[in-house]
């Protein structure tokens, strides 16, 4: 396992650094100026790589076609990887790493939002088993999501305070999940009377839902646990409810 630190990473500096640790399982690589796809796509040559989290402080440079076939084809050939977490900046790459054949959890920093063809292109993975997005509008990946998927995590969310309750109510019966965790409040959101809204359109939607069967709401004002739980128990495939989030 190792953390290491780039002010810049140059295809010189990740062969030299991929030579010297090819027996390595987990990286978290940071780096610090936006870097070459061909660099990048040195790191998934590392034959026992389980687990990679990758952070840059700016988006990666994608003027070359070649470069990102390159990276794709990296990408495509490693078959050890399982875990592949990406911050804000680095989530510009999912488009290369959504080939991958055994990628089963994929983490995302979204500051802000996925689009929904980013969580196309995530569910497209085979392998997928969990997608856990972080600093997202959990509206659009909740309706983006309709090939099976194990499991799908929200944590840290944007919730907007003008949601439309009847469409997040929509999203919530259709997504094809067996288990959801997500927080039904914004960061340090105070406004009890909306949060209590957002849950009840949540369980309304997920009550209905024929896929599912673990829920987990984090946030949940304890004033209507109850009320929650018994909406959505009135659905028996949903096995387990809870409200604390277990990551």
């Amino acid at each position: 396992k190792l953390t290491i630190a780039f002010i810049d990473f140059s295809i010189n500096d990740a062969k030299s650094f991929v030579q010297s640790v090819q027996s390595l399982e987990m990286l978290r690589l940071l780096v610090v100026t936006a870097t070459s796809l061909s660099a990048l796509a040195e790191v998934f040559s590392l034959k026992k790589l389980k687990k990679l989290t990758l952070f840059t402080s700016d988006n990666f440079v994608q003027p070359i076609q070649d470069e990102v076939s390159l990276l794709r084809s990296k990408v495509k050939d490693n078959n050890t990887l399982k875990e592949l977490e990406l911050g804000s900046n680095a989530v510009s790459i999912l488009e290369c790493v959504s080939v991958s054949r055994s990628i089963e959890k994929l983490t995302l920093y979204s500051y802000g939002g996925l689009k929904k063809e980013d969580v196309a292109q995530c569910v497209s993975m085979p392998q997928l088993v969990t997608l856990h997005v972080k600093d997202s509008h959990p509206l659009p990946l909740l309706e983006a999501i309709r090939r099976p998927l194990k499991e799908l995590i929200v944590t840290h969310p944007f919730w907007s305070k003008e949601l439309d309750m009847s469409r997040l109510t929509s999203a919530c019966s259709q997504v094809n999940i067996e288990t959801l965790q997500m927080e039904v409040r914004s960061f340090s959101e105070k406004d009890e009377m909306i949060i209590t809204q957002r849950a009840t359109a949540v369980a309304k939607g997920l009550s209905q839902n024929n896929h599912l069967k673990r829920v987990t709401l984090e946030g949940v004002p304890e004033s209507i646990q109850v009320q929650i739980r018994q909406t959505l128990h009135t659905n028996h495939s949903i096995l387990s409810v809870d409200f604390s989030l277990i990551i």
